[in-house]
């Protein structure tokens, strides 16, 4: 089958909510991400089809007043039919705490109901957040902290209420999950880079021992569905965390370059110029200052 992989959502680092307006019946071809994404329904309704390597295996149809949560991986189409308006919440899963993060490859199977509306206030408030975050507005309450510190404190209020949310829906979902996995699905692979870019070991060798490619075969993959090749990829998700951990932390360059997977150094500042057009630490201050 053909599906798309949709790098926009997984460029962000922390969670991103947004509220949709659909004027009209609208059709999104079948995707993946590596965000959760959770689908929640204020008007009208709409269908979710799910698809592993061999088509599709699932659909369900999500009412207003329900989310529905689109897991890590899964590959995943929308159909709406009617205006409708739905809030569009991106999780990254590396940023949620370990008891709350869902087997990565699998998906709820039903939409639950928000019967108390406390999901949408959760999402409502990151909303707002969000909102502030693009126009570059701190909340009042800590408007008199130290920017460098008080900038922090939003991204950490959304990871709170997106932890919050998974939290009240956990035990709803681990009952109705389904496993997508196939063996040697590219899926798969894609799943298996995300989970393991950190490990610097990770490399074309292991990936084509592991997957049953021969190099040509998965180079070919990799360009016909990122548009880059398989280091580029790795590369390019190593120094996405890089980034986000030199803003986050006060780690040395050293430590963060050892944390995303590059086990050298000077390799890694070869990397991070060639993406970013600076040093890491000229990022770093860059945008600090801004």
């Amino acid at each position: 089958m053909n599906w798309i992989y949709e790098n926009l959502r997984d460029k962000y680092m922390t969670p991103v909510v947004s509220k949709s307006l659909q004027p009209q019946a609208r059709f999104v071809e079948a995707h993946l991400h590596y965000n959760i994404e959770a689908l929640y329904i204020l008007d009208g309704e709409m269908t979710v089809r799910f698809h592993n390597d061999t088509g599709i295996y699932h659909e369900t149809t999500i009412h207003a007043g329900e989310i529905l949560i689109c897991n890590s991986g899964c590959i995943h189409e929308t159909i709406t039919g009617g205006p409708f308006s739905n809030y569009l919440a991106f999780i990254p899963p590396n940023i949620l705490p370990s008891p709350l993060l869902l087997p990565v490859g699998k998906t709820p199977a039903c939409p639950v109901s928000d019967t108390t509306g406390v999901i949408r206030q959760l999402l409502e408030q990151m909303l707002h957040i969000t909102e502030q975050l693009e126009h570059g507005i701190l909340p009042p309450e800590i408007a008199h902290i130290p920017y460098v510190l008080a900038k922090s404190l939003p991204h950490a209020r959304l990871t709170s209420l997106a932890s919050a949310i998974l939290a009240l829906l956990y035990d709803q979902l681990t009952e109705s999950l389904i496993d997508i996995s196939s063996p040697h699905g590219k899926a798969d692979l894609m799943k298996y880079i995300y989970q393991n870019y950190r490990n610097p070991d990770l490399t074309v060798k292991t990936l084509c021992t592991a997957f049953g490619y021969t190099e040509k075969a998965l180079s070919r993959f990799f360009i016909e569905r990122t548009g880059m090749g398989v280091k580029q990829y790795v590369n390019t998700l190593r120094i996405a965390d890089a980034k986000a951990l030199l803003l986050e932390t006060e780690d040395s360059v050293d430590c963060i370059a050892a944390q995303v997977g590059c086990d050298c150094t000077r390799t890694f500042y070869r990397i991070f110029a060639a993406q970013t057009g600076q040093t890491p630490n000229d990022f770093r201050q860059a945008k600090r200052r801004e």
